[in-house]
């Protein structure tokens, strides 16, 4: 059986002043460790969670230029295609304006030029006429 005498107490005060340095020494340094260990990986883990916030943020943002930039691309596009249009209309119709009056002027010095040969085809035609009359008659008319 156990007996209780003194060197039981001395054992239980050495072992009392052993788990005191020991708390002292290593314990606690150690629980402040683990703790300041953990404080750091959830400060990590919160800046990365602000940091995936931030990204997805920016990517939305980003998103959304482009999608304006390419609805007024768009707009412009459109714009510039009219005022093409627009402009060749313009040259289609100036054109035909040139054409319009450079066939007048042909038409007009082509009306001329009939006018001053009409007399003179009408002088040969008439003599034509006259000779294939004598050949068809066989006398002079």
């Amino acid at each position: 059986m156990i007996s209780i005498n003194a060197t039981l107490i001395v054992q239980v005060v050495q072992f009392l002043i052993l788990a005191f340095i020991l708390n002292r020494i290593m314990i606690q340094p150690i629980f402040k460790l683990i703790q300041e260990r953990e404080g750091h990986i959830e400060n990590v883990q919160k800046e990365a969670v602000n940091i995936e916030e931030e990204s997805e943020r920016l990517a939305n943002e980003y998103l959304e230029k482009e999608m304006q930039a390419r609805r007024e691309a768009e707009k412009e596009r459109a714009r510039l295609r009219q005022e093409a249009l627009a402009e060749a209309g313009n040259f289609i119709r100036e054109a035909e304006k040139k054409m319009l009056s450079e066939r007048e002027k042909v038409d007009g010095s082509m009306k001329a030029e009939i006018e001053k040969v009409r007399p003179t085809l009408r002088g040969e035609a008439e003599a034509l006429v006259g000779e294939l009359a004598e050949k068809v008659i066989g006398r002079r008319i």
